[in-house]
């Protein structure tokens, strides 16, 4: 989203061109830039051809009962418990989580990323985006980005 902003700002100003420097463009300040730097975008034009390493489309969403091994979904859930273990060999954090529909369960796992369990809340919905597995008898998706439920106003 911050890039659509960037791009905004260089459709309007005068004296930019595709190989202007990032750091003239205003709002792009020392700590950007250089996180821009070590991503490779120095100029306008290398911003323009970043592209996102995946892009996850939230808007079609499937039931929990009609997934299918091995297919990249999305699903709207309720989380139904959270739980950060740490694993014994590895020390590695584990979060796993419990997400249903109206019409199933399955198990959401994130591997070191405990700042899920603080990032999400039992009881509330959202949106789930990955690739579904089959893992100790339960359905499951490993790392998926979410977002939370709207409702519509």
């Amino acid at each position: 989203m911050r890039y659509i902003n960037i791009i905004n700002q260089i459709a309007t100003v005068d004296n930019i061109t595709l190989n202007t420097s990032i750091g003239k463009l205003k709002g792009i300040g020392l700590k950007y830039q250089t996180a821009l730097k070590e991503r490779g975008i120095r100029q306008v034009k290398d911003l323009l051809f970043d592209f996102p390493f995946r892009y996850d489309d939230f808007s079609e969403i499937k039931k929990i009962r009609d997934l299918r091994i091995g297919e990249k979904v999305t699903i709207e859930a309720e989380l139904k418990g959270l739980e950060k273990k740490v694993t014994f060999h590895r020390r590695m954090s584990v979060v796993e989580a419990i997400a249903s529909d109206d019409t199933a369960a399955l198990k959401i796992v994130w591997f070191n990323q405990p700042y899920i369990v603080n990032t999400l809340k039992k009881g509330e919905s959202y949106r789930f985006s990955g690739k579904v597995d089959f893992n100790a008898g339960f359905l499951t998706i490993t790392n998926p980005s979410f977002e939370k439920r709207v409702d519509p106003e």
